[in-house]
């Protein structure tokens, strides 16, 4: 597809390789697969499974954030010693990314990889975590969604986005105009810049995980509620007098010593959706507990 050779070559221009890297991609029997097979170089070796578009989804569903859509990657990143995996949805405006060991990367750790590849400032929605929040680079957090994410980078003149959700986004020159959408392969090639580097350092992705501040977080929960401004109202009027910030931006976000969260409305359904993360897994529980309490 002459497209797709397009595409590669302009994505090609922002690969920065020192040295030889190996990753695995999963396509998710989706579309990125065709310029994925053009990517590869002589310095970056790109392993490719579910690559064939396929409808069906015959190895697991579209969704790479759906349980056991990670299976394979895992497998085979561990299997050929990767550097690291990414694993795209269906059409490929979302990527996860998992580490040599095979585990999966946390969005606040990619964050932190590509602003490597920017100038500051960057742009994070409001559910990410501590790690990117406490960072001594300068995060700008947005109200979830494509529209508030796009709006907020044109506005700021922000290079570098990236979601909770997997959709990171970039600003693209063309001429004299600027647009701002989200691509996993772009957000890959950056990634696999930011591994190499540590590879040059000698350092392994795992072993740069390894060394961040742990935070622990449970994945965001939907309740199904009739009153929804009701028991958000309710949930900050118990908690206001603990907390150490308290932020409207999107839905109720609540700092305390130890913990936050962060709960908003869904625009479409009557449902409540719940982030939160602690220093311990012990806080998270004890906190989700009565929060969940509080929404029920």
């Amino acid at each position: 597809m002459e497209c797709a050779k397009i595409y590669a070559d302009y994505l090609k221009k922002f690969l920065k390789l020192e040295a030889n890297l190996r990753c695995v991609c999963d396509s998710s029997n989706g579309t990125v697969g065709s310029v994925l097979r053009r990517l590869k170089s002589n310095k970056l070796f790109i392993d490719l499974i579910n690559s064939s578009p396929d409808g069906k989804f015959p190895a697991h569903g579209p969704d790479p954030w759906a349980g056991g859509a990670m299976t394979d990657i895992i497998s085979r990143v561990k299997k050929i010693k990767a550097d690291f995996g990414a694993i795209f949805d269906a059409d490929g405006d979302r990527v996860f990314f998992v580490d040599d060991r095979g585990r999966l990367v946390p969005q606040e750790a990619v964050a932190l990889l590509l602003a490597r590849d920017f100038p500051s400032p960057y742009l994070i929605d409001l559910r990410m975590g501590w790690l990117v929040k406490k960072s001594p680079l300068k995060f700008i957090e947005s109200r979830v969604g494509h529209y508030f994410i796009k709006r907020t980078m044109k506005a700021k003149n922000i290079k570098l986005g990236v979601e909770f959700s997997g959709h990171i986004y970039f600003e693209n020159k063309f001429g004299r105009n600027k647009s701002y959408f989200d691509s996993g392969i772009r957000a890959m090639v950056h990634f696999a810049n930011a591994v190499g580097e540590l590879n040059l350092a000698g350092q392994k992705l795992s072993s740069w995980l390894d060394s961040l501040p742990a935070y622990y977080r449970i994945k965001e929960t939907n309740f199904v509620v009739k009153n929804k401004r009701g028991t958000v109202k309710t949930i900050e009027n118990i908690y206001r007098r603990r907390t150490n910030r308290v932020s409207h931006l999107d839905g109720l976000t609540m700092e305390f010593q130890d913990w936050w969260f962060n709960i908003r409305e869904s625009n479409t359904e009557p449902l409540l959706r719940l982030n939160i993360e602690a220093k311990t897994p012990k806080i998270v529980s004890v906190e989700f507990k009565k929060l969940s309490g509080l929404i029920k």
